[in-house]
């Protein structure tokens, strides 16, 4: 990974319903399985061809007009105006958290936090609300989440469908369908001269599964990536810097870094 170095998770949430010690050599292959598809996926997707498709919140969302092996598009959201708060800190403060689900109740249902594979990589279960008033219904993602610091300075969140040999452990929940993300890409970079304020970068090329009409899934993902960019500024906005946010939200989770 040239460009990417290995930043440490910014903490690790606790009581996920899985959550477990693993045999190392699982941990290593499932480490060394996310750092390869990010170190691909990094520089293949700024090679993309993008169409405008929608905008709001001070963001605009592109769809790529290259399909790769899957058939999947992609679609990218990238801020316009920067949120109030550092890269680091906006990287933080919207990592896993009970306070994040506040934010993000529209979306998302809860996260389930199944095992810690290294200082940088968590596998997690994430499971979504019925959207477009229940045609997409509840849906469950099991990911491995990795942290990075760019070569630029950004930081960069990375995630990506666990391998096969962890999905087989974790039964799908009654009532949901397993969806699968292929890449899913945050970057996080600071705006000009100024340290306090960041821009936001984001890439999801996920496959929803279910038997869905290709217009609900095209309808709902841009409008949901603009979702995302006005829950982080309503974050950034309630929680200005890590400091405060350290002392006023509702967490559940150790610090990994940071601790005094």
């Amino acid at each position: 990974m040239q460009d990417l170095t290995p930043q440490h998770s910014p903490y690790q949430m606790q009581g996920g319903t899985f959550q477990v010690d693993w045999p190392a050599d699982l941990c290593s292959r499932v480490r060394a399985f996310a750092d390869a598809r990010v170190a691909s996926f990094f520089h293949e997707y700024q090679s993309d061809v993008w169409k405008k498709v929608a905008a709001g919140c001070g963001a605009i969302v592109h769809e790529s007009q290259n399909l790769d092996e899957t058939g999947i598009a992609r679609t990218r959201c990238v801020t316009l105006e920067p949120y109030d708060a550092s890269a680091q800190d906006t990287a933080a403060i919207t990592y896993l958290s009970q306070e994040k689900l506040k934010h993000y109740k529209k979306t998302v249902e809860r996260y389930d936090v199944i095992a810690k594979v290294s200082d940088h990589c968590d596998v997690l279960r994430t499971t979504t609300k019925p959207q477009l008033l229940g045609i997409i219904s509840t849906r469950e993602f099991v990911d491995v989440l990795c942290n990075y610091r760019c070569r630029d300075g950004a930081f960069v969140q990375y995630a990506s469908q666990a391998p096969q040999e962890v999905l087989d452990q974790i039964p799908v929940q009654a009532g949901a369908i397993r969806g699968r993300d292929i890449n899913i890409l945050t970057v996080l970079r600071q705006h000009g001269d100024n340290a306090g304020q960041c821009h936001g970068e984001q890439v999801f090329q996920t496959e929803v599964g279910g038997s869905l009409p290709k217009w609900a899934v095209k309808k709902a993902l841009p409008q949901t990536m603009i979702d995302s960019v006005k829950m982080v500024r309503d974050m950034t906005t309630q929680f200005p810097n890590l400091q405060i946010f350290r002392q006023k939200a509702d967490l559940f989770f150790d610090w990994a870094v940071g601790r005094k």
